[in-house]
């Protein structure tokens, strides 16, 4: 008998393979049956994702409203039916199959390993897998809200979901570079189809104010706009000539950055994206990746006047630009004393040189948007067009915010279930199990993960090629790092040096006390043959040297 695609005809039809390893699938018996379709103190080490944790998406993809989970196995059975050769893919029903089973396959879940992952991949991006896929982007009609009478797809419940597959950590992730080309070769070949099916569904809802997709239910606005910036910012990134080949794609730019402007006035039915912290996150979060769209729209824009010289060309793309630097001007908030109510926290500079590189406890607790703007030539900055100072002031807080912005962000979360009396926050629940990997859940997509280490007790001073440091004694965290065996203890520390207390690596001490909380940061002098010494003697504690920048440390030790 066939086998299911990705399912090993051995294990299939005899229960057992005798290849070791096997690179098919041996799911669990009766697993492929499963039916598919709508339905004190601590220390702190940000960890970013291979995508920059300002820019990226996080570690979930865009799911409908009537989304149902399924098991890899199954998952990807019911990929290999319905892209075999001979399977029909023009009903509705058939298509919202296929977008929950991108659904599933997008995000990083425990249920899904790298191997699932890159094979349901390696299927959607060849033959069949790929015309559904396009036949997705093509369909004809799609709706806000299905109309029963006739054969459409939904907007916002199916076609944008497609898109959020294209955008998921698995595909920008993937290694297999060709095959995600691939897909977003689709994109470029059908873009104008696509910027018409975008354009018009999205005029629908902007005018009617409402997310609302009867029958699947409402959908969540943040959601869809994350997705379309990021499919045209992908897009932009692979085809260098976008912007010339598809004249529909400069004002599709401004288009989404008008319907951002009118969802953030309000009055949308829509779905919450959490409360008020998540939220700003998340709004903030949007603004910034629009932001970035917008800059490339102009960047590209103006390359391509430059080069063709056209005078027609200028006059079509004047307009672009001046309402690009318009957008830009309307949502400009200026740095230190130049901001019309005064510098965002004691570190917030409009001169670069009166910035401190180390953060301070003001900066990674401030709820406003830093300072961050992209080098475009007519864009709003306290400093002159085209300057060397200009150029240097935006890529040295660029640079920066990448190394502080995801200890920021899980610093903020953290504080706030520290300070939760409940005692069911993701916080607490780590404590209990003396550190481990804490996910801030910044949004309704968002998210950021660093690393908790717990019980961490200041026990001396000493000094190294860094000067003057503090050693700490922390609990060891779970898993490997407790292994009973001391050498199995050792070479774990020895792999995973580059990741986890990384020599020089910037981190955080929260302090806890009668309610408060104080933050200090530093950098962590200690090597990776002192954390294997160190793992050698207890599986239960380490000991490492942080070079703190606040001596306050210092003296806490002392008394």
């Amino acid at each position: 008998m066939e086998a299911p695609n990705g399912i090993c005809r051995y294990y299939y039809n005899l229960g057992s393979c005798k290849r070791d390893p096997c690179r098919f699938l041996h799911p669990e018996p009766g697993t492929l049956g499963t039916a598919i379709g709508p339905g004190s103190g601590f220390l702190l080490s940000s960890t970013q994702s291979k995508n920059d944790t300002t820019t990226s998406y996080g570690e979930r993809a865009l799911k409908p409203a009537w989304f149902s989970v399924v098991a890899p196995s199954d998952a990807l059975y019911h990929l290999g039916l319905i892209c075999a050769p001979r399977a029909t893919f023009t009903r509705p029903s058939q298509v919202m199959k296929f977008v929950n089973l991108l659904a599933n396959a997008g995000p990083r879940d425990s249920t899904w390993d790298e191997k699932d992952a890159q094979r349901f991949l390696e299927i959607v991006s060849e033959g069949h897998g790929l015309s559904r896929i396009e036949a997705i982007l093509t369909f004809d009609p799609v709706v806000v809200q299905v109309d029963t009478s006739r054969e459409p797809i939904s907007f916002t419940s199916a076609y944008v979901p497609c898109l959020g597959y294209l955008v998921s950590s698995f595909v920008l992730d993937s290694t297999l570079a060709t095959r995600v080309n691939s897909l977003y070769g689709l994109i470029h070949t059908h873009f104008d189809r696509i910027s018409t099916i975008i354009t018009t569904c999205m005029t629908t809802i902007v005018e009617q104010k409402s997310f609302k997709d009867r029958p699947f239910g409402i959908s969540c606005g943040a959601e869809v706009f994350r997705t379309l910036i990021q499919v045209v910012v992908e897009y932009i990134n692979r085809f260098k000539s976008a912007f010339r080949d598809h004249r529909s794609l400069a004002p599709l730019t401004e288009s989404i950055s008008s319907w951002i402007d009118q969802w953030k006035a309000g009055g949308f039915v829509d779905t919450e994206i959490g409360d008020g912290h998540a939220k700003k996150v998340v709004m903030d979060k949007i603004q910034r990746d629009l932001h970035r769209l917008l800059s490339m729209a102009t960047r590209e824009s103006a390359a391509i006047t430059h080069k063709d010289g056209s005078q027609e060309l200028k006059v079509k793309k004047g307009p672009s630009s001046t309402s690009i630097i318009g957008s830009l001007a309307i949502h400009y908030d200026p740095a230190g004393t130049l901001r019309s109510d005064g510098p965002r926290h004691d570190n917030d500079f409009e001169d670069i040189r009166m910035i401190s590189i180390a953060p301070t406890e003001a900066e990674m607790m401030c709820k406003i948007s830093p300072f961050l703007l992209a080098n475009i030539p007519g864009a709003p900055h306290h400093l002159a067009s085209e300057s060397m100072e200009r150029l240097l002031d935006i890529q040295f807080r660029l640079l920066r915010e990448e190394l502080i912005a995801p200890l920021r962000l899980a610093l903020q979360s953290i504080i706030s279930d520290l300070l939760n009396p409940s005692k069911k926050t993701p916080l607490h629940s780590l404590l209990a199990k003396k550190g481990g990997r804490y996910t801030a859940e910044t949004g309704h997509s968002d998210s950021v993960m660093a690393s908790v280490y717990t019980s961490v007790d200041p026990v001396a001073i000493t000094t190294d090629k860094r000067g003057v440091a503090t050693e700490l004694v922390i609990d060891t965290p779970p898993g490997q790092a407790r292994n009973r065996s001391a050498s199995q203890r050792a070479e774990y520390w020895k792999a995973i040096s580059r990741k986890r207390l990384m020599q020089g690596g910037l981190v955080g001490l929260v302090w806890a006390s009668r309610g408060n909380a104080q933050l200090f940061f530093g950098l962590i002098s200690s090597n990776v043959e002192d954390l294997q010494s160190s793992s050698r003697k207890s599986p239960d504690s380490l000991r490492i040297r942080v070079k703190f920048f606040d001596e306050l440390v210092n003296s806490k030790v002392m008394e």
